[in-house]
């Protein structure tokens, strides 16, 4: 299971705790009708947020720990959101960066407001990768 808290300071600044896959097992079953079982590595995250009414940024950092051995992970993002200089085409930009293994990723997101209750995000995201992993396409599709 997981298990993460979220404080508000205030409207625009936050941070947060999130502990994932607490004792957690997965008991596979192999075509010899023999059962193998993982254990899912725990992962430990805090991040902190500030967002004003253009501008967001976000910092995260993750140990991950499987079979004694500890592996850290740190990232930063940054948004900007264009939406309320334009009328007809509003937009967000989104950069970021994953600091122990050096990746970046750029990408947008175009929301639609249906109503006062109802909002669409379509996003958009190109992640250069690490050595050799090559380029990766995110595509994703939210509704508020």
């Amino acid at each position: 299971f997981d298990l993460g808290v979220l404080y508000d300071f205030n409207d625009k600044l936050n941070m947060g705790f999130l502990f994932k896959n607490i004792n957690t097992n997965f008991i596979w079953n192999n075509i010899n009708d023999s059962f193998y079982e993982e254990t899912i590595p725990l992962i430990t995250s805090f991040g902190v947020g500030y967002q004003n009414n253009n501008f967001a940024f976000v910092s995260q950092y993750d140990i991950t720990e499987t079979n004694g051995n500890k592996f850290k992970e740190g990232r930063i993002g940054l948004e900007l959101n264009l939406s309320n200089y334009s009328r007809y085409t509003p937009v967000v930009f989104r950069c970021g960066k994953k600091i122990y293994k050096s990746s970046t990723s750029f990408g947008f997101g175009l929301p639609v407001k249906v109503n006062e209750n109802l909002e669409l995000m379509f996003d958009y995201a190109i992640d250069l990768g690490y050595v050799e992993e090559g380029i990766s396409h995110l595509i994703s599709f939210t509704i508020k």
